[in-house]
């Protein structure tokens, strides 16, 4: 500590800057002077900084390290500063007396209050509490950064007197306290948003445990991991019972300094958080600064707040300024979730004051606009989807564009009114063959047009394709013929050496095109949307593949709900890149075919 600092106030002469940009000008130097690193080593760890805006209007800074002060300080300091220039301002010599404890005294205090005794009781009963602590892990707008920043923001919402007095009688009839009140509230808001039940977050006390430490300058503040075990879902009595123990105990054993707490307690760091806490909650209880300056009067000077220590901090203060504020960290949180989280936060404690037996579970939150807009906007599914199979939706298509391209592989082209007379000539080759609704019929085709072919061919006979990937082993293909019962199998000659052999009849696309394409027939199917599309086989991760029936409709309503979101119409190409044999690629193939007007 040095024994004298003899320290210079710079001033800033704002009186030539437009009076209509003065204030903005001013608050951009005094957040940049904020934001400004001290020396540590060096020191002086103490700024001021004087604006003057006017003859008679003036901004003073005082800008100080936190490790030389912290909340409380700043009302000593408002009182030292006030006595000293009303002292001058009277033409006196006011002194501060400086017999007073100092904080080398209390540091000294500390060492011997803290013995190893004390310590190790202490440090016995955080180990114990928090033991097998999961961090607390909330949703954020933005990916986590491997490694933690610091950007922040803020925002405050009123608390109105009527609440806060609710709240108030509530307390005195639990044997709590205010502070319990809001600290439960806010811990029951976070298990909502997180979906754990192990709520531990940090909050800052005072430390000025003995009288004479209360007009002592410097850091005292520490940090009490507080650690609530919400299972059950408790109501909001029992949420503020456990909470009161925690924080009973917490104070009993709150020696311990945080920063050693992290060191005995914390195995490993992770840099992408901060340690133990991610959350901060601050109940603002410190007596408020009382400055009566002789001939001037004076207000606050708020500045925008830049950076941020933790995830998120809520302060509370239900007695000066009436309001909750919350600093968050603008690299995982949106502002329009931070107000959301506010109102949140005041929904839930409006609720709990009115009736503190709901469980925490099933307060509702929600405001009554978040409401609607669920329960309504959102939740508007009243949609007429087409009554059609899916080849007469490509057929509609094939009618209205009949000589635009509907496919391209490799440098081959065919167009909406090809694909459509290919498709039927297959139709009828396969008609005879006891190909009807319900009928299965595989394909087992290399990528090409001749697939897509296929396909349509299938369903404009009536029956249900069952696609076969060609790369498939020969017992799993085998397999999928005897399961599904299928009677036809639509494949190309080069791929019928590697095909059992028995059990039911092949068509050869490659071959029958060759012969057949001067046929022109329309289509034969008498297929319903109830009717089934195709039959998919799973991957076998259980053990045994199973073939999942889908019917016309279910394609249908899936493909009508994609075209409109995320969208796409009839100038739009898309790349087919999916195997046959999965799931997507009916979506891949038939949602280009039927999109357009």
């Amino acid at each position: 500590i040095s024994p004298a600092l003899t320290l210079a106030i710079p001033e800033v002469d704002l009186a030539n800057v437009p009076e209509n940009g003065r204030l903005n000008e001013a608050k951009r130097i005094l957040s940049e002077e904020a934001r400004r690193p001290f020396d540590l080593e060096n020191g002086p760890l103490i700024r001021v900084l004087l604006l003057r805006l006017a003859d008679e209007d003036h901004v003073l800074l005082i800008n100080m390290h936190h490790v030389i002060s912290d909340q409380w300080s700043l009302g000593v300091l408002a009182r030292e500063v006030t006595a000293l220039y009303n002292g001058f301002s009277k033409s006196l010599s006011p002194s501060i007396d400086g017999l007073r404890p100092q904080y080398a005294d209390f540091a000294i205090w500390q060492d011997q209050w803290l013995s190893p005794e004390r310590l190790d009781a202490q440090l016995m009963y955080w180990k114990t509490q928090l033991a097998d602590m999961e961090p607390l892990v909330l949703p954020t707008d933005d990916p986590r950064p491997s490694v933690q920043t610091f950007r922040g923001s803020y925002q405050s919402l009123n608390l109105s007197p009527g609440l806060v007095e609710r709240l108030n009688r509530h307390a005195a009839h639990e044997n709590a306290t205010l502070y319990m009140i809001f600290l439960a509230a806010f811990k029951a808001l976070l298990c909502r948003y997180s979906g754990q039940q192990d709520i531990a977050i940090g909050s800052p006390v005072a430390n000025r445990s003995r009288l004479e430490w209360e007009e002592v300058v410097g850091t005292f503040i520490n940090i009490l991991v507080l650690r609530t075990d919400l299972s059950g879902n408790p109501s909001f009595r029992q949420v503020l019972q456990r909470v009161r123990q925690v924080v009973l105990d917490a104070f009993t054993n709150g020696d311990v300094p945080f920063e050693m707490l992290v060191k005995e307690v914390q195995s490993g760091r992770d840099p992408s958080r901060s340690p133990l806490i991610q959350v901060l909650f601050n109940f603002q209880s410190t007596p408020a600064a009382k400055i009566d300056l002789l001939g001037l009067s004076w207000m606050p000077f708020e500045i925008d707040q830049s950076s941020s220590q933790f995830d998120l901090s809520v302060t509370v203060d239900p007695e000066i300024t009436r309001k909750i504020l919350i600093a968050y960290n603008t690299d995982l949180y949106k502002a329009d979730t931070i107000t959301r989280m506010l109102r949140h936060y005041q929904r839930l404690l409006e609720a709990v004051a009115a009736n503190p037996d709901h469980a925490i579970g099933t307060v509702s939150i929600l405001t009554d606009e978040e409401r609607r807009q669920l329960l309504q906007e959102r939740n508007d599914n009243d949609v007429v989807f087409p009554q059609s199979c899916i080849h007469e939706l490509f057929e509609a298509q094939a009618q209205k564009i009949p000589n635009a391209v509907a496919i391209e592989f490799e440098d081959q082209q065919i167009t909406y009114k090809e694909l459509d007379r290919r498709a039927n000539e297959v139709a009828h080759r396969l008609r005879p063959m006891g190909v009807k609704p319900e009928a299965l019929v595989g394909i087992c085709v290399e990528r090409s047009i001749e697939l897509l072919v296929g396909l349509l061919g299938i369903l404009k006979a009536g029956g249900a394709y069952v696609p076969i990937d060609p790369a498939y082993p020969p017992e799993r293909i085998a397999f999928m013929i005897q399961d599904s019962g299928m009677a036809v199998l639509l494949t190309q000659q080069k791929l019928l050496e590697h095909l059992p052999q028995n059990g039911y009849l092949t068509v050869c696309l490659d071959t029958m095109t060759e012969v057949a394409t001067s046929e022109s027939t329309p289509s034969l199917s008498t297929a319903q949307p109830g009717n089934l599309a195709y039959v998919i086989y799973t991957s076998g991760s259980t053990g045994r593949p199973k073939g999942v029936e889908v019917e016309h409709r279910s394609l249908v309503n899936f493909l009508h709900s994609m075209k409109k979101k995320p969208g796409m119409i009839d100038r739009d190409v898309l790349l087919s890149v999916t195997t046959v044999s999965f799931d997507i690629a009916a979506l891949e193939f038939f949602l280009p075919l039927t999109v357009g007007d």
